[in-house]
């Protein structure tokens, strides 16, 4: 452990918070450091593809390398958004005397929130940040191949469902 007088100011948290942020400040630079190469950064690659390929669709976008390659990176129904006002709202329960039964809540409040931000105008401001995490953090601009690999996917996707391609009504 570390010493006392190192963590003269640990008095004022709640017991184990000092070692929870300390441990999301160990996470976020072994985050920061994995996105910037290797197997991680091509799997943000493919998320960004993925998210571009889906946004392209919901304009009603002809599904072509051309119209996803100019598609943003970002969407409001992306899991990283409701990650993040889950992380909203789940964090301060862990200063709550038996916070985690109230876990479920958290869930059901996040989700809320996810579909709320789009709607309520003072929400906006966390979904702006939302989306900008994920330009920023969670996305990375894919290469053709992984245009290509969305497109594939989200045709298939809409040829096993049965939906169509809202600009020509045919299966993409």
């Amino acid at each position: 452990a570390l010493a006392p007088q190192l963590l003269c100011f640990e008095w004022a948290l709640p017991d184990g918070a000092f070692l929870l942020l300390l441990s999301a400040a160990a996470i976020a630079l072994l985050l920061a450091a994995a996105l910037l190469r290797g197997p991680v950064r091509r799997t943000l690659q493919y998320h960004g593809a993925e998210h571009m390929a889906i946004n392209a669709y919901q304009k009603g976008l002809e599904l072509t390398a051309e119209n996803i390659a100019r598609a943003d990176r970002a969407n409001a129904r992306c899991g990283s958004l409701f990650s993040l006002f889950l992380l909203i709202v789940g964090l301060p329960l862990i200063f709550v005397p038996y916070g985690d039964y109230l876990l479920p809540v958290a869930l059901c409040a996040a989700f809320e929130l996810t579909v709320l931000a789009r709607r309520v105008k003072w929400l906006r401001a966390l979904l702006r940040f939302g989306l900008w995490t994920q330009r920023k953090i969670w996305t990375r601009p894919p290469d053709e191949a992984q245009i290509a690999l969305a497109r594939r996917g989200l045709a298939l996707l809409l040829e096993i469902t049965g939906e169509k391609n809202k600009k020509d009504g045919a299966p993409s």
